[in-house]
């Protein structure tokens, strides 16, 4: 025989999936944390100070200022790159 959940339950599981939902959009992913502690351990061995981490959720990147002049954009997939500041 068949017993349903009680109704309390299931509010309690559609919460969770939305609560997991919403952590998932402004969380970086597994790639770009390891990455992330892999480069700010290198920069630090370098004894350059990590002056800003942010995560930009719209577009799924993890940006790093280290020193005055190195920037450092994560992707999604754990890549990276250094900013290119060549401007003329």
């Amino acid at each position: 025989m068949f017993h349903p959940l009680p109704l309390t339950h299931q509010i309690s599981c559609k919460r969770s999936r939305k609560v997991v939902s919403l952590i998932q959009s402004w969380m970086p992913t597994l790639e770009q944390m390891l990455a992330c502690i892999r480069l700010c351990q290198t920069l630090s061995n370098f004894y350059l100070d990590i002056r800003l981490f942010r995560f930009d959720s719209r577009r799924k990147q993890l940006y790093l200022l280290a020193g005055d002049t190195i920037g450092i954009t994560i992707f999604a997939d754990g890549l990276w790159e250094f900013d290119d500041d060549t401007e003329t």
